[in-house]
């Protein structure tokens, strides 16, 4: 992970090419000439998603039966830690479709797309770094004291998912999405068990459920590291995993050992798949507090935190 002092000039050759989101996330996004709130945050989707409502709205109502046999299918596998209770897929039918977005002086022709869940419910639309058309977006978590300085790390292509860096830990890539939305960071059942594998890691307290996305729930304990995990200019030491995920956390040590955690989680009819292992981690606020600053670079594929 290459991290140094940035230059001023290093965000942007040219302040027009900026994008500043204030703290609160709001911007307003025209898609297609039509206005539509928006909430955009460094963990949020890759492409603008919109509410459904609002989706027919402005593509008309027959745009779901027109684009139907071309729709994107969204899967989401949960697998509970008794193989006798293994549930999923859930699947969330999902379209998408090509608008004219324009943010301010930033306009693209880009894919928008919308589910027949919405994600989440409150906002019209949906927009990380890369939804956005201008080549630097600058997300303000709060304001500066002057104690902060800047520092850089990688920012991986897009993706159709969300803006992130990546860091081999136990020998597997893991990506981590910077989600200050988010009140604590939470680590998909695969990326907790490569990080507790090179960290040593280990679960303890209670299950509690977080939400995913599309009214998707997980279960996740707290999993403490012995050695911090650093990115960037900010280290993590201890961390929510979802125990009930994407892979399997059965690997990680557990402190106190609760039977009760063999859960059932969503019973869905219909045939069985294997769950596919996901390396993700998202960064929440708890981790985030003493940033200020987060830019993502486009052009240049870094991502700039600015932390005491």
């Amino acid at each position: 992970m290459a991290v140094g002092s940035l230059a001023p000039t290093a965000i942007a050759s040219e302040a027009r090419d900026v994008l500043d989101v204030p703290a609160n996330g709001k911007l307003q996004v025209s898609v297609n000439g039509q206005t539509v709130g928006t909430f955009s945050s460094p963990g949020m989707p890759s492409v603008l998603s919109l509410k459904r409502s609002v989706a027919l709205d402005v593509f008309g109502p027959t745009a779901e039966r027109e684009r139907d046999k071309a729709a994107r299918r969204f899967q989401l596998i949960s697998v509970s830690r008794n193989p006798d209770n293994k549930v999923g897929p859930v699947l969330v039918k999902g379209y998408t479709q090509s608008a004219d977005l324009t943010v301010g002086s930033h306009t693209s022709r880009a894919t928008t797309k919308w589910s027949q869940a919405d994600a989440y419910d409150f906002a019209d639309a949906l927009a990380g770094p890369y939804a956005l058309p201008a080549p630097v977006v600058r997300y303000r978590l709060r304001e500066a004291n002057g104690t902060e300085r800047a520092s850089s790390i990688p920012l991986l292509p897009d993706t159709w998912w969300v803006a992130a860096t990546s860091k081999i830990i136990g020998g597997k890539s893991i990506k981590f999405a910077f989600a200050p939305q988010f009140a604590t960071t939470v680590a998909s059942a695969a990326a907790g068990a490569a990080i507790s594998e090179e960290l040593d890691g280990a679960l303890s307290d209670t299950p509690r459920r977080v939400m995913i996305s599309h009214g998707v729930e997980r279960p996740a304990r707290v999993m403490r590291l012995s050695r911090t995990l650093d990115l960037g200019p900010v280290s993590i030491d201890r961390l929510l995993v979802r125990t009930a995920d994407f892979g399997s956390a059965k690997s990680i040590r557990d402190e106190e050992p609760d039977p009760s955690e063999m859960t059932d989680d969503i019973v869905v009819n219909g045939k069985r798949k294997q769950s596919r292992a996901a390396y993700i981690v998202y960064v929440g606020a708890d981790v985030l507090r003493g940033c200020t600053l987060i830019t993502y670079d486009k052009p240049r594929h870094l991502i700039h935190l600015t932390c005491k």
